[in-house]
């Protein structure tokens, strides 16, 4: 993608991800927040959330190449849908989080497995938000 696909990508994508971050409200510094997706929307709101006072910004989602981008953009770790199981998944969460689980999770995959997939991840009393059923 050159730099012209890039700022055309995040312009469509930043609102959606803005929407979701002005309805999930504050995040407080021990929070550990995952983002589920590494597609457009999955960057911007990882970018957001690089700009929060999150403890950890885990990015759940696949290619490599995006899971990379997403380390620059502010994850503190990123976990490959390519080589992981939604279980697998769901058992790294825990593991980055102590056992607690996230406290929040923001859907940007755009499927419906991530639903379940994301609930599995979160702690108990723990806030899912889905940014992109704006688009």
């Amino acid at each position: 993608m050159d730099t012209a696909e890039a700022v055309i990508a995040l312009g469509c994508a930043m609102p959606t991800a803005l929407a979701g971050v002005d309805r999930l409200g504050p995040v407080d510094p021990e929070h550990t927040v995952v983002v589920q997706g590494s597609g457009p929307v999955g960057l911007a709101t990882t970018l957001l959330m690089a700009h929060s006072s999150a403890r950890q910004i885990i990015v759940v989602g696949g290619p490599k190449d995006r899971l990379e981008a997403a380390l620059k953009m502010g994850a503190t770790h990123t976990i490959s849908i390519d080589t992981t199981s939604p279980a697998d998944r769901a058992e790294q969460i825990r593991v980055l989080t102590g056992g607690r689980g996230a406290d929040v999770v923001l859907e940007a995959a755009g499927t419906i497995a991530a639903f379940p997939e994301g609930l599995d991840m979160l702690t108990y009393n723990g806030r899912y938000v889905r940014p992109a059923s704006l688009r």
